[in-house]
């Protein structure tokens, strides 16, 4: 009798300790669909971004969303498209814009580091859409009493460039990780500026030829 009872115990624990196993194991393959990001960059062109982004993640490793954001020159390296008796106001020298960005979201399988750290990889293609529109005030002194002033905009710009992002995402818990990466761009910051015209002077040959945009981006990440 007394080896039957112990048998009864025995079989119990083995199957609370398998439920348990299994019950872990599903708890690590749920799947959390909804993913936020808030990210800050520097670039190769002397401008800084800010964006937050949403992707909805239809399994574990894809995800499709989009990104509301803005961007901003902190420094300025060319001479200001000026004339003899024409300039751009200085509250219009500096470029930015707001932009979305609809993308795609890849992540690989990821790795454990230890102490609930998950490291893994991710690549994020997208289509970056500026505003197509800017406004800049010109100043003249045309009359040596006083200077006049004007305002002039861009004419159909090209607005619509490739982003790619490559990147390392660390998961620190359920809900939150970090991502580290780079992104390439083909976006031009002086897109806008290319289609304006004053005394008969096309800004396009006073700006520098277009570049690849390179930039470095941290971003907190989100799994609510």
């Amino acid at each position: 009798m007394r080896l039957n009872i112990k048998k009864v115990l025995l079989s119990i624990l083995i199957a609370s300790s398998c439920n348990n196993t299994c019950i872990a194991q599903s708890a690590d393959e749920v799947v959390p669909h909804n993913r936020f990001s808030c990210e800050g960059a520097l670039s190769s062109q002397y401008t800084f971004r800010t964006e937050i982004s949403y992707h909805y993640m239809i399994s574990q490793y894809i995800g499709v969303g989009t990104s509301f954001g803005m961007w901003k020159q902190y420094s300025e390296d060319n001479p200001q498209p000026r004339g003899n008796n024409w300039w751009i106001d200085e509250d219009d020298e500096k470029l930015m814009n707001f932009y979305l960005c609809p993308s795609i979201h890849l992540e690989t399988p990821s790795v454990n580091l230890g102490k609930n750290i998950r490291l893994s990889l991710f690549t994020e293609p997208g289509c970056q859409m500026n505003i197509p529109y800017e406004r800049i005030c010109i100043g003249a002194n045309s009359n040596p009493q006083k200077n006049d002033y004007t305002y002039i905009h861009s004419q159909n710009p090209q607005w619509a460039f490739f982003n790619l992002k490559v990147g390392l995402c660390f998961r620190i818990s359920y809900h939150a990780g970090v991502s580290l990466g780079y992104n390439f761009s083909t976006t031009d910051i002086y897109a806008n500026r290319r289609t304006m015209k004053y005394a008969n002077t096309c800004f396009n040959e006073l700006y520098p030829e277009k570049k690849k945009m390179h930039e470095a981006f941290v971003s907190l990440i989100l799994y609510p």
